[in-house]
């Protein structure tokens, strides 16, 4: 064989091996990925991408995430920043990516943006994040989740009829091009929506809808906990300490999101505390402890988990406990 076929067949190799490093990779909601593609789009019902030379579709419904390469350092550091739980400097990094020359990242910027002044509590302005998304990216992968986080942050923000409108349009999303998960996300904000204004029954009813019609789809697993959550929460608020036993306990014994464990914990803490006596204290302390244990990197979450633990401890005349549990809550912030 030639020293020029042998180079050929070098250079081949090279360009095969750069093209695979820097394929993407489409995540699916049943654990299963499709790896060395090329995602060509974005959309709230498709994702479009190039496969072995063949252009290909997948049901957005089946995908749980999109992961591209080739992005920008500044982007890099963003998604860095963001999963580390540093919200300040995820924001700073994706708010450089604006001028990104690539759609893609300006869109994930965008949207990243959004829920990390979110999860730092700045609902005000990450409704207006969320809403500048949706106006810049109307049919995107993260459009439903982004109208369905622009109400939820007005909510937040008590701008109830401004938060109902954002769930009106999602609702509208939905019903306009026959999605699912947009009407279920906006039943689901409209149950948060009937909650906040004291309407507990009416919210039950709301959320126990969610539950209903998504149950048994894997790509619903999301909306489903939450609204079983909630569900439960409403309980809570008209002090129906054991049907909100039963509620959390119910959640605890199916498969459910990651995300909803640490507000079934809390909540069930705090119906064993209502309940009283030792055993039903006993309880309380253990589900509020459960929280403390394992979500410390989920801060209201945690901060409730310590208050609640601290009470129970000192129900149980458990001092030493407690106030190992309040340095812990000083530190934290709570």
């Amino acid at each position: 064989m030639s020293r020029n076929v042998i180079s050929r067949y070098v250079l081949m190799l090279a360009g095969a091996l750069v093209a695979c490093a820097q394929a993407d990779v489409i995540y699916l909601v049943n654990g299963d990925k499709r790896e060395d593609v090329t995602v060509t789009r974005e959309r709230f019902d498709k994702i479009e991408f190039e496969e072995n030379g063949l252009r290909q579709e997948l049901n957005a419904r089946d995908v749980l995430e999109v992961s591209h390469t080739g992005a920008s350092s500044t982007f890099r550091k963003g998604m860095v920043a963001y999963k580390s739980g540093d919200y300040g400097e995820a924001i700073s990094r994706f708010s450089d990516c604006e001028s990104e020359r690539e759609d893609w990242i300006r869109a994930h910027a965008g949207y990243f943006k959004a829920v990390s002044l979110k999860r730092q509590g700045s609902n005000g302005q990450a409704a207006a994040a969320f809403a500048s998304f949706v106006e810049a990216f109307p049919e995107h992968f993260f459009t439903v989740d982004a109208l369905f986080g622009q109400g939820e942050c007005l909510l937040a923000d008590d701008d109830a009829s401004g938060a109902q409108e954002a769930f009106t349009a999602l609702a509208d999303f939905g019903i306009k091009n026959d999605l699912q998960k947009a009407e279920l996300y906006s039943e689901y904000g409209k149950g948060m929506a009937q909650l906040a204004g004291g309407n507990s029954a009416d919210a039950r009813r709301s959320f126990d809808s969610v539950v209903r019609r998504g149950r048994g789809e894997v790509a619903f697993a999301d909306v489903i906990g939450r609204a079983s959550l909630e569900s439960g929460k409403t309980f809570l608020a008209e002090e129906r300490w054991e049907q909100a036993q039963r509620a959390f306990e119910e959640i605890l014994n199916q498969p459910t999101s990651l995300g909803v464990l640490p507000g079934v914990y809390n909540g069930l803490g705090k119906a064993y505390a209502q309940l009283g006596g030792d055993e039903n204290t006993r309880k309380a302390q253990l589900a509020y402890l459960r929280v403390v244990l394992l979500f410390s990197n989920q801060r209201q979450a945690y901060v409730e988990g310590l208050r609640g633990a601290i009470d129970a401890s000192r129900a149980l005349n458990e001092e030493e406990r407690a106030a190992d549990l309040e340095a812990e809550l000083a530190r934290a912030g709570g």
